[in-house]
């Protein structure tokens, strides 16, 4: 047995210590009373502990806001730590941009763990937040096809879609290059008007083999994204034969601004600087490309340009329009162009909204 008060060890069950006195005996196996308290305080602060941190988990878990998570896209030569850091890092700089487009000047953005995880109040807009981070922003110039050619490659297809299923291409199309956009007559542009309720069907031939191997591998057919609606007739589809080589590149240009008209979403113009030797290079294609028959792509985007010249050696100037998009479509464009393009393509592993 032990004292309480003195802890010395007594043989018999006293019920007074004979040492100090004291009237209460501990049995063995017992814990003096500042044990018993010191532990009663131990377990009391890791009870609140763990419910802090519990009430810490369930804050980040169901706190109201916008979280996104994006994860890189290497190529199969996959880059090493460094490397990774500067992409990301690029990347970070190029989200900020586009959402200070949308108003939202300081979003939480971190790329700590590998990938690109962003928070966002839950007043966000997210169907435009969603088009600004799944775009890549790639911005490429291409030429339209001449018309000799077109006309050329349309006769072919018409007579091969007639043998095999006694069907007309050509009927389906309308000559719209005369008008939209508006460039010199000589200029005429392979632009062709399309009944929306016939996209899928003109889409569905220029996949048959019989006629996908008409097309040359310089030349290719592309939608425009946006609807042209049409008196009376609902809408249509604007289709491009464009030639598939790539002429220029964002990557060359540099402190791109986009200018807009106040009174409607287009006619647009948009500014640039082309440093360096890239200079030299524009001009030229200026020079054998003409200023009237560009398209300028972003993502699957394709836009014609009205004109596109070189201001002075080093500035080059676009003008570019389009007779159906919204204005917030073109806002939306105009973030992506001013806030330049990611150096990978990201995936949306979570979009998730709490309010």
């Amino acid at each position: 047995m032990k004292c309480i008060k003195c802890q010395s060890n007594i043989e018999i069950d006293w019920k007074v210590c004979p040492r100090c006195g004291s009237a209460i005996i501990q049995t063995a196996g017992q814990l003096p009373a500042r044990s018993r308290t010191a532990g009663l305080l131990l377990v009391v602060a890791v009870s609140i502990l763990v419910l802090s941190l519990a009430a810490f988990t369930w804050h980040l878990y169901f706190r109201s806001g916008v979280f996104v998570t994006l994860v890189p896209q290497y190529p199969d030569h996959a880059p090493d730590d460094v490397q990774k850091q500067e992409v990301l890092r690029k990347s970070a700089e190029v989200l900020s941009k586009r959402l200070a487009g949308i108003g939202i000047t300081d979003p939480a953005l971190s790329t700590s763990t590998g990938d690109l995880r962003i928070s966002l109040p839950p007043t966000v807009d997210t169907a435009r937040l969603k088009t600004l981070i799944q775009a890549q922003g790639k911005l490429e110039f291409r030429v339209f096809e001449k018309m000799d050619y077109a006309e050329l490659l349309l006769s072919k297809l018409d007579s091969a879609l007639k043998v095999n299923t006694n069907q007309s291409f050509i009927s389906h199309l309308r000559f719209f290059g005369d008008r939209w956009p508006r460039v010199a007559d000589d200029a005429h542009c392979p632009i062709y008007r399309v009944y929306e309720s016939d996209q899928e069907l003109v889409s569905n031939w220029l996949r048959l083999p019989s006629l996908s191997r008409l097309i040359p591998v310089d030349m290719r057919f592309v939608w425009d994204p946006f609807p042209v609606g049409i008196s009376g007739s609902g809408n249509a589809r604007m289709l491009y034969l464009i030639k598939s080589k790539v002429q220029f590149i964002d990557r060359l240009m540099s402190n791109i601004v986009v200018n807009e008209n106040s009174e409607n979403a287009y006619p647009r113009t948009m500014t640039f600087e082309i440093p360096g030797d890239a200079a030299y290079r524009f001009d030229k294609i200026i020079r054998d490309q003409g200023s009237s028959r560009w398209v300028m792509q972003i993502d699957d985007k394709v836009i014609p340009i009205t004109t596109m010249t070189q201001t002075r050696l080093g500035c080059g100037s676009i003008e570019f329009e389009h007779v159906s998009i919204s204005r917030g479509d073109a806002q939306d464009l105009k973030i992506l162009l001013q806030s330049g393009a990611m150096p990978v393509v990201f995936n949306v592993e979570e979009f998730t909204v709490r309010r």
